[in-house]
């Protein structure tokens, strides 16, 4: 039988903070019913902000084939996405890959919402030996999972430690010693993960066993996870000195070096670098706190990416900046490509020198209906100041086809061409959505009021 990989996890392949010399990794592989679709792979730029950057796509040919590369140092942490499903892999520098993905209905998507059910492929890496990285955290997580959820009770009721033990002694005999530093240290930190979780160790004993004067795993995702964790809620509950001084050194004052030095009062985070990465974490759950002035948290950020002694530091403030503000009021509006009824493109460059309203709508949508019979009521009185764009987003072009031709419409009527990055990068998850588009391209909101919910009112403050 064969045995596929559903790996819903994303991992990186790093025992300690070295930059190695970027190699080529080239995948190759084989789907059925997927023909003519197209495949992402997207790279996780780091752990900490979970920024995802698209680095090659392949259209399946009619034989399910396809073909991807990428060029990376430290092994990395990757998404393979088929329009609009996922899942995850490792990629060590200067591999090839050889992938079998196990049969998957890919029409699911017009029965149902893939942004809601979350439905993850499966595969499996022919060219592997037992030592391929992918396979020993996939032996480990269906050891740890069944074994934890068997003694779910034991576990997280009553401490048992020797239930722990009992769950690392079983890794060892189904997965022997293999010499792979990332392998061990991914295990040591899901033991992590397990002992706060469940109670069995907390607070200062945790951090020092697994945290306080150790190595920074960087591309560890256990250690990120693990570290994500311990330090979500720190600010403002863990911080030792009152939350309100540190909110206005946040807001006003805004220096850099007072803010670490005043959390060096713990005495967990005395280490320059574990401290400085603390907070830059910090700075992003922050980020929505209602004390917190936002453009505080963004220049600090850029102290950082400007200041500090760590290059990661300065790639993850940098990335945590972009990943911050990406749905943003003032954000250009990402690149589309999108179809009209004769299959002529249209892009970014042919929105007209006025406000745009954009409609996201699908076929069989009962309030796509009715806001679109709303909006018509609405709109003559805004015509020279606001373009509307109605965007169908049925998978197939015939589908949009019956419905352009099944209506008389006064507004720019369009196909989304399968442009699913553009869908993702504006998280437009539920049908009808809605975004507004200023003359000049940047968006004053990806999440417009509906035709029906205050739409008018707020269109009157916004357009000029």
């Amino acid at each position: 039988m064969k045995k596929y990989l559903k790996i819903t996890y994303l991992a990186a392949f790093c025992g300690l903070c070295i930059v190695l010399p970027a190699q080529n990794v080239q995948i190759t592989g084989i789907t059925s019913g997927a023909e003519g679709r197209n495949i992402r792979l997207i790279l996780e730029d780091d752990l900490f902000s979970h920024r995802q950057i698209k680095v090659d796509e392949y259209i399946i040919n009619d034989s399910g084939k396809f073909e991807l590369k990428a060029t990376v140092s430290n092994p990395t942490s990757a998404i393979l996405a088929i329009d609009y499903y996922r899942t995850g892999m490792l990629l060590e520098a200067g591999k090839e890959y050889q992938i079998e993905f196990a049969p998957f209905n890919y029409h699911l998507d017009e029965q149902q919402n893939p942004y809601l059910t979350k439905l993850s492929l499966s595969y499996r890496i022919t060219n592997q030996d037992s030592t391929e990285i992918n396979r020993l955290i996939a032996q480990f997580e269906n050891i740890y999972l069944k074994f934890t959820a068997e003694h779910f009770e034991s576990l997280y009721k009553s401490y048992r430690y020797d239930l722990l033990n009992q769950l690392k002694d079983s890794i060892i005999q189904e997965i022997p010693y293999t010499g792979n530093s990332y392998f061990e240290n991914y295990k040591w930190y899901r033991w992590a993960e397990l002992e706060e979780i469940t109670g069995i160790s907390s607070g200062k004993t945790l951090v020092i066993k697994y945290l306080y004067d150790k190595d920074i795993l960087y591309d560890q995702l256990s250690y990120a996870d693990f570290f994500a964790g311990y330090y979500q809620n720190y600010f403002p509950t863990e911080v030792k000195y009152n939350y309100l001084q540190f909110v206005d050194q946040i807001n006003n004052v805004r220096s850099l070096s007072n803010i670490l030095d005043s959390i060096g009062k713990d005495t967990m985070l005395r280490n320059e670098r574990f401290r400085e990465l603390v907070f830059i974490y910090g700075l992003k759950n922050l980020y929505n706190d209602p004390l917190i002035i936002k453009s505080s948290v963004l220049a600090l950020l850029k102290q950082i990416t400007e200041q500090s002694k760590f290059e990661q530091h300065k790639k993850i403030a940098k990335n945590m900046i972009f990943s911050l503000t990406a749905l943003e009021p003032g954000q250009k509006l990402p690149p589309f490509s999108f179809t009209d009824i004769s299959k002529k493109t249209f892009v970014n460059k042919d929105l007209k020198d006025k406000y745009t309203y954009f409609v996201f709508v699908k076929s069989k949508c009962n309030d796509c209906e009715i806001e679109l019979a709303t909006l018509q009521k609405i709109m003559p009185k805004y015509a020279d100041k606001v373009d509307v764009v109605v965007v169908n987003c049925d998978y197939e072009f015939a589908t949009y086809y019956h419905q352009y031709n099944s209506k008389t419409t006064l507004y720019t009527f369009l196909h989304f061409n399968r442009d699913i990055e553009f869908l993702e990068r504006c998280e437009i998850i539920n049908y009808p959505s809605f975004l507004l588009v200023d003359p000049q391209g940047h968006v004053v909101s990806f999440s417009y009021p509906a035709p029906s919910q205050g739409f008018e009112r707020q269109l009157t403050r916004d357009i000029k």
